[in-house]
């Protein structure tokens, strides 16, 4: 029976209120505009709707030895870029005095460049007691500080690159300075996402599985939890970020790198992707290894489905 337009109205209407209220925020994450609301659904589980920075860690191409990062001009040299590595060296470390306070960090990476190949070349020490701080490249077994410097260390070289780490390795059976123990943004399509205590209360952690839409309708696809920032949501990794766009170029540099990230500026109708998080669902996925991206795409498909994820979005954006 075809409903009057007045009643299908309605209709919809109080379908929206509906999926609105089974939408309970969980918490707001991220900075400014780049921040957005995570909601936990009424059957458990987790979405946002935000834009998609690249995150290069896991790759070994990230960080290389003799191509830390350099400013091009003109004057003031504020934009920066590397030669052949996908990221600078002030996205993975930062500086700290003997006291543990921040020094430099990507904010002042050009000081940060000066001061890290000065304490390079002085075998990491200096008189003064300033150190690096590898959040972001793995350091060698038995060379770590404690708390609550314990970032402080050597870090692991592998043919001419610093190793990129993320949280939470993918093949624990690797070597700690050994580039396949992490999830290697060229090969797997991965997120970046806040495990606080909200999130995991939640049911999420570190490889769940993830569907991803670039807009509303779009195809899913799937994806895991790669990597963790509290400061920080709305991130991918190289891999994601070629899938969503149907391209299989691989980024040569910084620049490169950075100019997948989503939505793109040319679009006519920019849209924030949409990301839905399957709490717990790492546990059905087995061993994961950087070679496992046929099997994050079956277990994705089959989640979608399961779950009936509709056309619209889950829930509000904000």
């Amino acid at each position: 029976m075809r409903l009057p337009a007045a009643a299908a109205l309605l209709g919809l209407l109080a379908i929206g209120t509906a999926a609105a209220q089974d939408c309970t925020p969980l918490g707001r994450y991220g900075q400014g505009a780049d921040s957005a609301t995570i909601h936990r659904t009424a059957a458990g589980l987790l979405t946002f709707r935000a834009n998609m920075d690249v995150n290069t860690d896991g790759a070994l191409a990230s960080y290389r030895v003799d191509d830390l990062g350099h400013f091009l001009p003109p004057p003031p040299r504020t934009r920066l870029q590397t030669h052949t590595a996908l990221n600078s060296i002030c996205n993975g470390v930062d500086i700290r005095d003997r006291q543990h306070r921040l020094l430099y960090g990507g904010a002042q990476c050009g000081r940060l460049i000066a001061e890290f190949e000065r304490l390079r070349a002085a075998g990491w020490t200096s008189p003064e007691g300033n150190y690096v701080r590898w959040y972001g490249i793995a350091r060698q077994p038995d060379s770590e500080a404690r708390a609550p410097n314990r970032s402080r260390g050597l870090p692991c070289e592998r043919d001419g690159f610093y190793v990129s780490q993320t949280a939470g390795p993918l093949d624990r059976s690797r070597h700690a300075c050994d580039p396949e123990r992490y999830t290697d943004s060229l090969r797997i399509p991965a997120i970046v996402l806040p495990l606080d205590a909200a999130t995991r209360g939640a049911g999420a952690g570190i490889h769940d599985v993830v569907a991803v839409r670039r807009r509303p309708g779009g195809p899913w696809v799937g994806a895991i939890v790669g990597d963790t920032n509290p400061n920080k949501i709305g991130e991918g990794t190289i891999r994601l970020l070629q899938e969503l766009r149907g391209t299989a170029a691989v980024p040569r540099n910084l620049l490169e790198s950075y100019a997948l990230a989503l939505p793109d500026p040319r679009e006519r109708d920019p849209q924030l992707v949409e990301y839905v998080v399957f709490p717990g669902s790492a546990r059905d996925l087995g061993p994961l290894a950087n070679g496992s991206r046929d099997a994050i795409a079956a277990a994705a498909r089959g989640l979608v489905d399961r779950h009936r994820l509709p056309a619209a979005p889950l829930c509000p954006a904000r």
